[in-house]
């Protein structure tokens, strides 16, 4: 074998290798998302609320301060308007959320969540939260790190965190 073939060689053994970290750093963020999404949902539906109702409610609830228009609850999870529609009337029935008619504009539809609403989602975060801490103690550093890392690669970088793509 020649140098410049040699070279070539462990150059592309060199690669896979950083191909090969990344997918495995990939998929310690998967199995985390997954088995944590997992205990989201499975929770949700001891409230009897299906994962779509309980991700709605949490937006409802979240990021805004006050109600928020059904387009907006609608981008925020992927889903068409006349979807995200039906599940605030379905909501509403559980006397989860309100929703009402915006002074200003009345073709925009305003939700808001109801005490009972907050209630259920905080039963809900009650039980996650004890289901996580056992699930976070089953995790090694090694899978936590390649998480974080890849999380962070997703959303950013804040500094002091290893961009594990960037290289590929």
């Amino acid at each position: 074998m020649n140098s410049s073939s040699e070279t070539s060689q462990i150059e592309g053994q060199a690669v896979n290798l950083k191909v090969k970290q990344y997918f495995k750093a990939v998929a310690h963020a998967r199995y985390v998302i997954r088995r944590v999404l997992r205990i989201v949902d499975e929770q949700a539906k001891k409230e009897s609320l299906e994962p779509l109702e309980h991700q709605a409610l949490i937006q409802v609830c979240g990021p805004q301060n006050g109600p928020v228009m059904i387009t907006e609850l609608a981008n925020r999870l992927d889903i068409v308007p006349a979807f995200a529609s039906r599940l605030v009337r379905d909501l509403e029935e559980k006397d989860l959320v309100s929703r009402r008619r915006s002074e200003y504009d009345k073709r925009v539809t305003l939700v808001a969540i109801t005490t009972q609403g907050t209630e259920v989602l905080s039963r809900i975060n009650e039980r996650v939260r004890l289901h996580v801490d056992v699930f976070k103690d089953e995790l090694s550093d090694e899978e936590r790190s390649d998480a974080f890392s890849v999380f962070a690669f997703y959303v950013g970088m804040p500094q002091g965190i290893q961009d594990l793509g960037e290289d590929l």
